[in-house]
């Protein structure tokens, strides 16, 4: 089967390269590329880093073009008072410098039986090397960082909800067709795939959760890491999609608020995300992310129930698909430089390690 298009190649293709300088180091048998190390100023007394999680079935190099365009954009910025910036990409996984069986990437389409734990497994290690990475990466560098922010595409930004979410020390995130709510996505994906797990009850996907597809134990890890099934008050154990339904905002009972309060203390709070969705996405569909971003905007918005600080923002680009398009990527790095330059405020992460 052929794979689908790398979302980065909208973007590629509408842009031509900045030159950027480039290094590579490797912690814990991990290969860093690190942009413009070597072009810091000399008196360079505060440093953050932009980390960089690249797409399924792509590689830290596709990421090439947005560490450039993240770099010069911000230099022309900055001010003299404002922290240096560098840029690391490394790969997934079972990705690029560390792939081991290319079947585990692959979809139930494709003939991955594993497909739902596989990918699961993939992005949530990658979320786990990245906060090994941030706590072994001042060795390497002349000055200690005081401030993470990640930016991720697709399976990328899978990994970048689930390091705002669970690093103290990643203080903002911009995450470009991903989703934070991986049940959701996964039944959607069985049902458009017409998995026979999914089809097979007399009740279509009825008895999807808990099955081979979709077993108990991935659905233990879901309700403890991943975004939706920490933070919702519903277990993503569910008979049927209807369940998923879930109630949000002003509809929480007060006991399931104070549930939720706790939780987004824990992991949210003082902290920014930039969530990028394409309209037309049949891969990672908007509707899978809405319940959960509708449940956060209710949360955080003006005389949100939650009464802590958070920056949150919700971008639905109408024409895009399964894409990262320039105008996607230009706003990514605009939030990125306007978190830098404290022009969207951030109380997590900073001089912590």
């Amino acid at each position: 089967m052929a794979h689908p298009a790398n979302p980065m190649d909208s973007y590629h293709n509408a842009v031509n390269p900045l030159p950027i300088t480039s290094t590579t180091t490797t912690i814990s048998n991990i290969e860093l590329t690190i942009y413009g190390l070597t072009t810091l100023p000399p008196n360079t007394t505060h440093l953050s880093i932009l980390w960089l999680l690249h797409p399924r079935l792509a590689t830290a190099q596709t990421m090439s073009h947005i560490a450039a365009e993240a770099l010069t954009t911000y230099r022309t910025r900055a001010k003299p008072t404002s922290p240096a910036l560098i840029a690391i990409a490394f790969d997934q996984r079972n990705h690029g410098t560390r792939s081991t069986t290319a079947l585990i990437n692959e979809t139930w389409k494709a003939g991955n039986k594993t497909h739902a734990e596989d990918m699961y497994a993939t992005y949530t290690g990658t979320a786990t090397d990245l906060s090994h990475l941030i706590r072994s990466i001042s060795t390497h560098l002349p000055i200690t960082p005081s401030q993470h922010l990640v930016l991720g595409v697709s399976l990328g930004a899978h990994a970048a909800w689930h390091a705002i979410l669970h690093d103290p020390l990643v203080s903002a995130a911009a995450i470009i067709i991903g989703c934070p709510d991986f049940a959701r996505l996964m039944a959607h994906r069985a049902s458009k795939s017409k998995l026979n797990d999914w089809s097979s009850s007399l009740v279509p996907g009825s008895t999807f959760f808990g099955s081979a597809s979709f077993p108990d134990a991935l659905i233990d890890k879901i309700d403890t890491r991943d975004p939706a099934g920490l933070l919702l008050p519903v277990a993503a154990k569910a008979t049927t999609m209807a369940p998923l339904a879930v109630p949000v905002g002003d509809a929480l009972q007060p006991e399931k608020r104070a549930y939720s309060r706790q939780r987004l203390n824990r992991t949210v709070k003082g902290k920014a995300v930039l969530n990028v969705s394409g309209g037309k996405d049949k891969l990672v569909p908007y509707g899978c992310s809405k319940p959960f971003v509708t449940y956060l905007q209710n949360a955080v918005g003006s005389g949100g129930w939650w009464g802590e600080k958070m920056y949150f923002k919700d971008v639905i680009v109408p024409g895009a698909g399964h894409e990262t398009t320039p105008e996607m990527m230009a706003m990514s790095v605009d939030f990125v430089c306007k978190v830098l330059l404290g022009e969207i405020q951030t109380e997590a992460g900073k001089g912590k390690l």
